[in-house]
């Protein structure tokens, strides 16, 4: 009897899985660079989800990941798949970076554009002209990434410590922070020393958001109207049809 396929989504905030023949998508804790051994890492992951078939696991043939930690070098990508594969009796195991999978599921091989925003973030375009992939950042949260959730989250608890030392102005955000992960005599040292701190740290651009959100509509409220003066006469303009034609070359 033939195996299913299954595709994994793996990311940083957490990895997604769908298997062949099954309803749903099962879930576990992310992955991100520098937490663990990737391979033991994934291996875990994987079996946490297909745990949460309501049926034993069923016969893997093909699996496909798209990895946030997707290995740097062709060869080390060769072999994790070869120990996922070994490790789970699966025929076939492909790995590439999710941008990719998500341009492939987005666009089916055609050319477009694709943004793929998390705890980090990519930009993927694919030129119908040369069929050749641009990647725009995706440089991971030590060099780049801007825009995305550990970006905008890491930037939002920075306004909190600089304010709390007096480096920078008093912000709305600080009763967000302690709510979020509490009040710690020192928050800078209790964040490097969680397991998973980028992910925790990525965490917090909901509450920036949400913040900018009350920000805005605060301003709106305070604006002036705009009012129209009386000393210009109010003219009403009649909306002329236009027609358009097309023209031969």
């Amino acid at each position: 009897m033939s195996g299913v396929a299954v595709a994994v989504d793996g990311g940083q905030s957490g990895i997604r899985m769908r298997v062949g023949g099954h309803e749903g998508v099962l879930r576990a804790e992310g992955l991100g660079r520098l937490e663990e051994q990737v391979a033991g890492g994934l291996l875990r992951r994987i079996r946490v989800c297909l745990a949460e078939l309501p049926t034993a696991a069923p016969v893997i043939e093909r699996m496909t990941l798209g990895l946030t930690v997707v290995p740097a070098d062709e060869e080390a990508r060769v072999a994790l798949a070869r120990e996922l594969a070994t490790v789970l009796g699966i025929a076939r195991v492909d790995i590439a970076g999710d941008e990719l999978t998500a341009h492939a599921g987005a666009f089916g091989g055609g050319a477009g554009v694709v943004l793929t925003v998390g705890t980090g973030i990519a930009c993927l375009g694919l030129d119908p002209a040369t069929g050749a992939f641009r990647r725009v950042d995706g440089d991971g949260f030590l060099l780049g990434d801007a825009g995305s959730g550990f970006w905008l989250g890491s930037r939002g608890v920075e306004a909190v410590l600089r304010a709390r030392d007096g480096r920078g102005a008093a912000t709305a955000l600080e009763a967000a922070c302690d709510a979020r992960y509490g009040a710690h005599p020192d928050l800078a040292a209790w964040l490097h020393g969680r397991r998973r701190a980028v992910a925790e740290i990525a965490r917090f651009a909901i509450d920036v958001q949400e913040a900018a959100g009350e920000e805005i509509r605060s301003r709106r409220s305070w604006w002036p109207p705009r009012r129209r003066s009386s000393s210009r006469p109010r003219v009403r303009r009649r909306r002329r049809s236009t027609r358009i034609r097309a023209l031969s070359r």
